[in-house]
């Protein structure tokens, strides 16, 4: 059964986002890897090569400056919004406290059944085997 996750909880788990370096990690290899092989290949006009790096160390350097920047914005944003970089989809989803309905916020407040919308992420489901045991 879904039960409102207590406020000591959010807590803990607003202070692991500053200890959460997966999405930025990932924003980092990603933007090393990318502009590593846009070093290596460079401009295709001769009048943009006079400013580009000629040296592989120089690449690298570039590389890594531009990726390091990208992750700590993306980890200032992280804990800015107080959760985590989702990569690969992963939207804002509101749920009624009452008949626990999930959508996308859209502005409304109130479900039809007379519940509010929560934010998905300050509920968890519980097993009722663990609620009757403890």
């Amino acid at each position: 059964m879904w039960v409102r996750k207590s406020s000591r909880q959010l807590v803990r788990e607003r202070r692991a986002l500053w200890v959460s370096f997966r999405g930025p990690l990932i924003v980092f290899v990603s933007f090393f890897l990318g502009t590593l092989g846009i070093g290596i290949q460079g401009p295709r006009d001769a009048a943009s090569q006079a400013g580009w790096p000629d040296t592989f160390p120089k690449i690298l350097v570039n590389a890594a400056f531009i990726a390091a920047a990208f992750a700590v914005g993306s980890y200032a944003l992280q804990v800015a919004r107080g959760r985590r970089i989702e990569l690969f989809g992963g939207a804002r989803v509101v749920m009624c406290d009452t008949c626990h309905r999930v959508k996308r916020p859209d502005g409304k407040k109130l479900c039809e059944c007379g519940g509010a919308f929560d934010d998905f992420d300050h509920w968890t489901w519980i097993e009722e085997d663990r609620v009757d045991s403890g």
